[in-house]
């Protein structure tokens, strides 16, 4: 069995899918979403951070949802992509 060596910089989930992640220089991100969610904590660029009242949320890792690309859904539940639902169902 393989080791996943690469955890999203931002909520620690493995990063199943890497169609999704996004890397800044040495920092990998399960997807858009986290990476966004990292850049408002550390005072990126976006003027309406951290204010995106009608985003939904990850129900794993509480990042809002910028980018609706990567979502996914399981019943009630809404994440922010992939590799979240799957540390969701693994934990």
């Amino acid at each position: 069995m393989t080791e996943v060596a690469t955890r999203c910089a931002n909520c620690e989930a493995p990063i199943v899918d890497p169609t999704t992640q996004v890397v800044h220089g040495r920092r990998h991100f399960c997807c858009p979403n986290c990476s966004a969610a990292m850049e408002e904590q550390t005072g990126g660029s976006d003027p309406q951070a951290p204010e995106h009242e009608n985003d939904p949320i990850c129900s794993r890792c509480r990042s809002r949802i910028v980018d609706d690309n990567t979502m996914e859904m399981r019943g009630d539940d809404v994440f922010c992509c992939r590799n979240c639902m799957e540390a969701a169902q693994a934990g």
